[in-house]
């Protein structure tokens, strides 16, 4: 627990200093080497371990048909699940906000949208901006004298949406002026990197704190493991272990640095990862009197547990951490060539130290 907490705490103790030059590159050093641990524990330590179980000579007959499948399976449904969970979640929380924001004024936001030819019949509208709090431009032109009310709550729930999303702008600009009642609308977009920005932050974060819950979950994994092992093979897996709960502190410590929560919340976080060892053990003393390791029905949970946790992390690994911190960040992409090498080194290097201890845990 301490070697656990010592990891988690270090660098996020780090993080309030992120401001400072030399800090904020030992931070982004210590995430790529994360990124690198998170990866390891996957292919390394839980799916072999899945295998393991599903090929077991002890499995039950019933799970012996499809037998290694359920290692693919599970960990399918759990990267589904996962997906499914933010999405459902982002979707929650944008539509909380268009609540919010439609309870401020709808009139004011669409007071300056003005029309020519109101009194005379026909005429050409002028230009105006939509008093949209970091929203996109929005010009209106048409021949008709006047909106709807719910016309008007549409275009704006239609730009909000254009906005937060990375699609192409102008296209869904072109579908909204196209799907209006009135022909004569037409809507053009400018794109809000403020608030493409905001909605990818928002993403990754849920993302974290699911990681983070896939983490944990292994993590009681590690303790009951640990709690069942005989005398003489305790010290040497426990060593092991100690090694590879501080490797993963010290990736979960950046990753929660980085979320805009409280630092309270970040702190009680944090402080569940290293309880969550010990939790294990407790469970694992326990049971320890009537542990059989051959019997079929924890073999079975072993081995969705461990495929469960390595779905989870193969998800949030290469399309939380790898993608949208490396690939498609314009953040590390500023970066110096050899400040990327060094990056790319040390996420090899948390990657390689953490498949080394697969050789004992």
């Amino acid at each position: 627990m301490l070697i656990a907490g010592t990891g988690i705490f270090t660098t996020l103790a780090l993080g309030v200093h992120a401001h400072v030059p030399f800090f904020a590159s030992v931070l982004q050093m210590a995430k790529m080497f994360g990124i690198g641990i998170i990866a390891s524990t996957a292919w390394f330590h839980l799916l072999p371990d899945a295998f393991e179980s599903f090929t077991n000579p002890c499995l039950p007959e019933a799970w012996k048909g499809f037998g290694v499948g359920y290692v693919g399976l599970f960990g399918m449904i759990a990267a589904f699940l996962v997906q499914y969970i933010e999405l459902a979640a982002v979707d929650y929380k944008s539509q909380h906000e268009d609540n919010d924001e439609e309870d401020v004024d709808l009139d004011d936001e669409t007071s300056s949208v003005t029309q020519e030819g109101v009194m005379g019949g026909a005429g050409v509208g002028t230009q105006s901006d939509c008093d949209c709090t970091d929203l996109d431009r929005v010009v209106v032109s048409g021949n008709s004298a006047a909106f709807l009310s719910n016309e008007r709550t549409a275009l704006l729930r239609a730009v909000q949406e254009t906005a937060a999303s990375d699609l192409n702008y102008n296209t869904m600009a072109n579908r909204a002026g196209s799907s209006s009642s009135d022909p004569g609308i037409h809507v053009v977009t400018q794109r809000n990197k403020n608030v493409g920005e905001y909605t990818h932050q928002r993403d990754s974060e849920l993302g974290i704190m699911i990681l983070e819950a896939g983490i944990i979950f292994h993590s009681v994994v590690i303790g009951i493991t640990l709690g069942v092992t005989p005398d003489d093979a305790f010290m040497s897996l426990l060593c092991a272990a100690c090694f590879h709960q501080m490797f993963e502190g010290l990736a979960l410590g950046v990753l929660i640095g980085n979320l805009s929560i409280s630092e309270s919340a970040k702190r009680l976080m944090c402080l569940v990862y290293p309880l969550t060892t010990p939790i294990g053990i407790l469970v694992g003393i326990y049971i320890r009197s009537f542990y059989n390791e051959n019997d079929g029905g924890l073999i079975v949970a072993q081995g969705i547990f461990n495929s469960l946790s390595a779905g989870i992390l193969f998800y949030n690994t290469y399309t939380e951490l790898m993608s949208a911190e490396i690939n498609h960040s314009g953040h590390f992409h500023g970066f110096s060539p050899r400040f990327k090498t060094a990056c790319f080194f040390a996420m090899y290097l948390g990657a390689g130290m953490m498949a080394l201890l697969a050789v004992w845990a």
